[in-house]
């Protein structure tokens, strides 16, 4: 674990460099601050507050982005005219001069008609994206922890891989965690709407024991009806959607060892300019300013007072840009995944079942169409590629990336915001600081 009793910060030439100011006193800074730098009850309130904050705000824009995941149509109702559609009861223009009540009438609309599923939305990403992130800050710095030692030339050297790894696990766990929650707050979401329409809203508890049903009718038709089966059958309908989400896994991989190196480079790049700027705005500030007269000495200012726009450490615009760089490259190559995760878990198991049913019905026994269709039932994700292959058949390539503009968007702004809200989260439990800002 650092202390406050650190040398000064070497720059990009290997020679120690002058003290930086402020955000620079401390020894870690956001390319390198790892879980043993923090407080953990801090960062887990300041995590809890921040995860709530952000899915409140934006959750109307994910309830329009599911349904237009689980739409038919080429050219599918816009995010905003959805969000107006689910204010408005699903009576609006966005469906036609003649939707009135019918299969858009799915809700009594109002702010509850936007915030339909916050309640598991809530729940679900509050334990799984705690568990997430403990998860990949603890193997981040197992990973680094394990990996051989070498002499790095600047502050902000990091390891794109173990973040890489660390969000791979973190994924996983959080996947086995909260996939149960996921599909209930799917359901409730696009429940009355679409390809969804046969589905009704219901409750948390009663979505889950629909969900848990959805396979039993098969075990009691087949006669299997042992308690080993029963189990079996009702986790194959909580946890629908699964091989899709271990798909995505490499997704959170993807996108966390983009935002290290893009957030490594941005740092040894701005770093010179920044330093530069920020003692001539502290020098400028103690010029002007009687009260910082007695600070002009070798003490920083104090935290409150200092720009972090200018911190060549800690920098929000910097941590901004990177997660904008990893959220465009991320969310558009895994948005097929998404449409069809999504898919899976909000509509009916028998809509990819009976097309395969019925082209078993249709052949004999020896048909030489069955035998040579009968290695997908095999496939290890053959529910993904039932949902994949239907999609691709009546809706083409361009059925994959429904939602993607939208979703491209939402990533970006959810992106920019998390890494705001958790950096900051970082920093304001980092132990140098909250030393430092009692020592004040």
């Amino acid at each position: 674990m650092t202390t406050l009793a650190s040398s000064p910060p070497v720059r990009s030439g290997g020679v120690a460099g002058a003290e930086v100011p402020a955000s620079g006193s401390l020894s870690t800074n956001a390319v390198t601050r790892n879980f043993s730098d923090l407080h953990a009850p801090t960062w887990f309130a300041l995590l809890t507050a921040n995860i709530g904050a952000r899915t409140l705000l934006f959750h109307p824009i994910q309830l329009a982005i599911s349904r237009k995941r689980v739409t038919r149509e080429s050219t599918p109702p816009t995010v905003i005219g959805l969000v107006k559609a689910s204010y408005r009861g699903g009576r609006t223009s966005a469906y036609g001069a003649t939707c009135t009540k019918g299969q858009y009438d799915f809700g009594k609309g109002g702010v509850r008609g936007c915030y339909r599923g916050v309640g598991a939305a809530l729940l679900c990403n509050l334990l799984g994206e705690t568990s997430y992130l403990f998860t990949l800050e603890a193997m981040k710095e197992y990973v680094e922890a394990a990996s051989s030692k070498r002499a790095e030339e600047n502050i902000f050297a990091a390891s794109s891989y173990s973040a890489a790894v660390g969000a791979m696990c973190g994924d996983l766990v959080a996947l086995l965690l909260v996939s149960p929650l996921v599909i209930v707050c799917n359901r409730q979401m696009t429940a009355g709407y679409s390809m969804a329409s046969t589905n009704s809203y219901m409750s948390m508890p009663q979505t889950l024991r629909t969900v848990w049903g959805l396979y039993q009718s098969k075990a009691v038709a087949a006669g299997r009806v042992w308690p080993g089966e029963y189990v079996r059958r009702g986790l194959n309908g909580v946890y629908q959607g699964l091989g899709a989400g271990l798909l995505r896994i490499p997704s959170s991989g993807c996108w966390w060892g983009l935002y290290t190196k893009s957030k490594e480079t941005l740092y040894i790049v701005a770093e010179p300019a920044l330093s530069v700027w920020e003692q001539e705005c502290r020098a400028a500030a103690v010029a002007n300013d009687a009260s910082a007269a007695a600070l002009s000495g070798n003490k920083s200012a104090p935290l409150w007072r200092q720009n972090w726009l200018l911190s060549p450490t800690d920098n929000p615009l910097l941590n901004a840009a990177a997660s904008v760089i990893a959220s465009v490259c991320t969310t558009f190559l895994f948005n097929p995944i998404a449409v069809v995760q999504t898919r899976q878990q909000a509509l009916p198991p028998r809509l990819w079942e009976e097309p395969t049913a019925a082209t078993a019905k249709g052949g004999r026994a020896t048909s030489p169409t069955v035998k040579r269709h009968a290695w997908k039932s095999s496939l290890p994700f053959r529910h993904v590629y039932h949902v994949a292959n239907d999609l691709a058949r009546k809706e083409g390539v361009r059925g994959f990336f429904k939602g993607a503009p939208a979703n491209i968007s939402v990533a970006v702004l959810d992106g920019i915001i998390f890494t705001l809200l958790f950096e900051f989260t970082k920093l304001g439990s980092d132990i140098q600081f909250l030393e430092k800002l009692h020592t004040e």
